[in-house]
């Protein structure tokens, strides 16, 4: 069995774009996130971002101070996120 989020990410440029994408979009993700994380019998401490995509996420979790691990299938975005965390 195929999945096509393990390569599509990594035709030429894909990944690129992606990180591009609508800051508006990036907001209401984290807004989603934000209302998760206040159902949260606690503050967290550490959060696995999966599938991290481009990092968007673990980026505004770090902010936070948690302990991010990021995991993703596509190695073109791996290496997005990877850039943008350093």
């Amino acid at each position: 069995m195929s999945y096509a989020g393990r390569s599509k990410y990594d035709e030429p440029g894909r990944a690129e774009r992606y990180r591009e994408r609508s800051e508006r979009r990036n907001r209401e993700e984290w807004a989603l996130v934000e209302a998760l994380l206040r159902t949260l019998p606690g503050a967290p401490r550490s959060a696995l971002d999966v599938p991290c995509g481009t990092g968007r996420i673990a980026e505004h979790l770090l902010g936070r101070g948690l302990d991010v691990r990021c995991a993703d299938l596509s190695p073109a975005m791996l290496a997005q996120a990877e850039d943008r965390l350093a």
